[in-house]
């Protein structure tokens, strides 16, 4: 391919364009192969969070003072995906006490027309083990993210591989 430059001040913009172009087309780009993966998880989470936020604008999620409402979506040591929720404080979902982990995923995100659901939930990135979203009663929502090297599991009653959002290891980074 031939590009016909001239001297205007455009030349140097079409001249990078195209030379990054070409790395891409060739795959000499570093770590081509892994930003649109890591994206699509981000993008994912920030669906997440807005799920959580509509469901708190129209009422369907009540936050107490203090209170906070998480989902996460797991990559099991086992090579299948499955998703997660959680909540501290007083919570309803639906004007029902929020418990037992049920009601996040069922009731709120499966429906929130976001286009994730429990049953097609993934994760892109192969060096993440999970991420999630957690959103607290003053609207702020944090990612959460912990690689396959530092997976931060929790055991809580029989299952073995419940995200632990605390974890030391876990990458953070504010959405709202």
């Amino acid at each position: 391919m031939f590009i016909y430059m001239n001297s205007s001040g455009l030349a140097p913009s079409v001249g990078t364009v195209y030379n990054n172009a070409h790395s891409l087309l060739e795959g000499t780009v570093s770590n081509s192969s892994e930003q649109p993966q890591q994206s699509v998880d981000g993008q994912n989470a920030h669906l997440l969070a807005q799920a959580l936020k509509n469901a708190v604008d129209t009422g369907r999620i009540t936050l107490g003072d203090g209170a906070w409402v998480e989902v996460a979506v797991v990559r099991h040591t086992d090579g299948t995906f499955g998703v997660d929720g959680g909540a501290s404080g007083n919570v309803k979902i639906d004007g029902r006490k929020y418990g037992n982990y049920q009601g996040l995923w069922g009731n709120i995100i499966n429906t929130s027309g976001i286009g994730i659901t429990s049953d097609n939930a993934s994760v892109a990135n192969d060096k993440t083990q999970w991420y999630g979203v957690r959103l607290d009663s003053n609207g702020h929502a944090v990612y959460y993210e912990a690689t396959t090297d530092n997976p931060s599991f929790i055991k809580i009653g029989n299952r073995p591989e419940v995200p632990n959002f605390d974890g030391s290891d876990v990458h953070t980074e504010t959405l709202s």
